[in-house]
């Protein structure tokens, strides 16, 4: 075999080594994230994040004023049965003073 002959079969060997090389080095590339994409990633689900925290939030203090409502009203109807209960317990005692006055005087 000639120089020649043996130069070229050498030669075409390292330029598929260096093919195989260069097409692994890409996939693993591809494979790879940049800091950049990798930074304006984080800050989007940042952002997004905070837009979720900030409609839970603003959920989460509708509920709990919905809640402050409905406790204080309850409250007041607790409030106005007890008022009344005690009006009617004042009136049937003023009602039994009157009764045993009227018993006692006759």
């Amino acid at each position: 075999m000639h120089a020649h002959g043996y130069g070229f079969i050498l030669l075409s060997r390292k330029d598929k080594e260096l093919n195989d090389i260069v097409k692994k080095t890409k996939d693993e590339l591809s494979k790879k994230v940049y800091y950049s994409e990798f930074k304006e990633k984080v800050k989007k689900n940042k952002k997004k994040l905070k837009g979720l925290i900030t409609v839970t939030e603003e959920d989460l203090k509708a509920r709990i004023d919905a809640l402050e409502k409905k406790f204080v009203g309850k409250v007041e109807e607790v409030e106005y049965k007890l008022t009344d209960v005690e009006k009617k317990t004042l009136w049937r005692i003023k009602d039994c003073e009157d009764l045993l006055k009227t018993r006692v005087n006759e």
